[in-house]
């Protein structure tokens, strides 16, 4: 095989909190690629595993970084030649036509679900709202519309059961998105042809993108199961689901449901009836919900605030919100200027 550099440019960033595939790949690559990053503010800033910025570990890695709000094509052209590839890992850019042209037919978008199920963003919230359990990795052709491009790599998997929150299905695909990433751009460069499928569009879902802060709140008119499942899909590493009491705004994490006798009255929803163990037994409308953690805005475990006798309850204003306001990476990038 020849020594010679190929040229892998990078778009994207890594999860809050974790290394992610895009910082993870590079030690592996260095040998075979001369790697560039294109990524955005809100990527850049977000804290890794060890609590560095990803932007203070790409500069650790001697990695060219470029930074930008949005994609500049003409900064881009001067990085890319007839041996690059280019592979979006979790960016909030679209990429319009030139830059696909750019890249002469190899510019490709690793999606962490199995597409065409699941295209769009925030799958694993949507996942856990779903119970769906089927999990797999894909590496797809960019094209304009989102997600829609042939596939060219995917493998498929079962979740096993402890997987509960966001963190636990991240743990749980860490090293075998990082493997399925290194092997793909391996195989590439020594000329193994993948045969492109086409994505099937009566099979397709998509999902738009979630903002915790804004679709966290939680409805007490839910079932008991409905709940665990909300509180789980905002869990860790999110703040976790939102809701109020005593008119403060609390998250709520690490829930679950408890059996009881009791039968419970929906004026009942939302009311702490018991505290045993610092843990607290809510009711709803059809069972107990017992709450392991509750904390502020700042993450500070406030449990042992809660009385007997507070109500829980989110008002109607904030699920309407969530419900008719949509989020957009764009939304991300302001925070970062603000």
């Amino acid at each position: 095989m020849s020594s010679k550099k190929f040229n892998l440019v990078l778009f994207g960033g890594n999860r809050k909190n974790e290394d992610g595939p895009l910082l993870n790949i590079i030690p592996h690559v260095l040998k075979k690629f001369h790697v560039t990053v294109f990524s955005d503010p809100f990527r850049l800033n977000l804290p890794t595993k060890n609590g560095k910025s990803l932007k203070n570990r790409l500069e650790d890695m001697d990695v060219e970084l470029h930074a930008c709000d949005h994609l500049d094509y003409e900064l881009l052209k001067k990085y890319v030649n007839s041996t690059s590839i280019g592979l979006s890992i979790g960016s909030i850019w679209f990429f319009k036509q030139n830059v696909i042209d750019l890249f002469n037919d190899n510019l490709f978008n690793y999606h962490n679900t199995l597409l065409p199920t699941e295209r769009g963003a925030s799958a694993y919230t949507w996942k856990i709202l779903s119970q769906n359990r089927l999990g797999g990795l894909t590496i797809h052709k960019i094209e304009e519309t989102l997600d829609v491009g042939n596939i060219i790599t995917q493998i498929k998997f079962n979740f096993p059961r402890f997987c509960y929150t966001q963190k636990d299905y991240y743990d749980f695909i860490s090293k075998r998105e990082t493997r399925f990433i290194i092997n793909f751009l391996n195989s590439l460069v020594s000329g193994r042809k993948y045969k492109q499928i086409k994505q099937i569009e009566k099979f397709s879902t998509y999902w738009p993108k979630l903002d915790t802060q804004l679709h966290g709140y939680l409805d007490w008119n839910w079932s008991v199961k409905e709940i665990v499942l909300f509180i789980r899909a905002f869990d860790d590493p999110h703040p976790g689901a939102m809701t109020f009491i005593g008119g403060k705004k609390v998250h709520l994490k690490k829930c679950v449901t408890h059996k009881e006798k009791i039968h419970f009255h929906p004026f009942q929803t939302g009311l702490v009836f018991r505290i045993c163990e610092r843990r607290l037994h809510v009711a709803t409308k059809d069972g107990c919900l017992l709450i392991n953690n509750i904390l502020d805005d700042d993450g500070n475990d406030i449990t042992s605030t809660i009385k007997l006798g507070h109500r829980f309850h989110t008002p109607i204003s904030f699920l309407d919100n969530a419900k008719t306001t949509r989020s957009s990476y764009g939304d991300e990038v302001k925070k970062v200027r603000t």
